[in-house]
């Protein structure tokens, strides 16, 4: 839905020559920041997410469903992260193929899949589900960087090391916010919720997120 939404707004503007970078860094903000706090927060609550969405068996003991929470809360927490990467592609790939850079995108979606498939046969064999959770965000983390790459020489997208400063910031408050959290009260979901709360105030006051902003460019576009 959101490259649907974006995909007309980047072939509008490249087609009357406006720069893009204005969009870019709105729509990556909104995106990235969204990405992170759902990431963050699953690292930090994803047993308690496990166990709310699979429960203890009647047949099974206290040990047997630790042994079978405790290894898919990684995994699951491992592939969240992933969200990140993929996130970036949302905004990075639309951009590309909206300039109609589909050959670039094809080589390194094939490479991506190729960097797949040799970490899957190599780690899963040794680590099985794990192995199989860190190729995938591996793979969408090449693939993302790559497009980042190629949206920058393809553009001449300026480095703004303000606004890199800070999403280097949010991304380590985000860690403590969700540290300090867990020992807020018994109840999970009442932490997972400030943690989020919080998360976004702090994307506010380093003015990463707009989504008014956001909105009046969409309704515009």
């Amino acid at each position: 839905l959101f490259s649907v939404l974006l995909l007309p707004i980047f072939s509008r503007m490249i087609k009357l020559k406006d720069s893009v970078t204005g969009m870019v860094k709105l729509s990556f903000s909104l995106l990235f920041t969204i990405s992170s706090i759902v990431a963050v927060g699953s690292f930090y609550y994803s047993e308690d997410i496990m166990t709310l969405l699979y429960p203890l068996h009647t047949e099974e003991s206290g040990v047997e469903y630790a042994m079978r929470i405790d290894p898919s809360a990684f995994i699951y927490a491992v592939l969240m992260f992933g969200l990140i990467a993929m996130a970036s592609n949302y905004v990075f790939g639309t951009l590309l193929t909206a300039n109609g850079n589909l050959r670039q995108l094809n080589i390194v979606a094939a490479v991506g899949v190729v960097i797949s498939l040799v970490l899957n046969f190599t780690l899963v064999p040794r680590i099985q589900a794990t192995g199989s959770a860190f190729a995938s965000v591996s793979a969408h983390s090449v693939i993302c960087i790559a497009q980042v790459i190629m949206a920058v020489i393809i553009f001449k997208l300026k480095m703004n090391w303000n606004y890199v400063t800070a999403l280097v910031i949010f991304a380590g408050g985000i860690f403590v916010i969700g540290y300090l959290s867990l020992s807020l009260s018994q109840n999970w979901i009442l932490n997972l919720a400030v943690m989020v709360s919080g998360s976004f105030v702090l994307s506010v006051v380093l003015r990463l997120l707009n989504i008014k902003q956001f909105i009046q460019i969409i309704r515009t576009g």
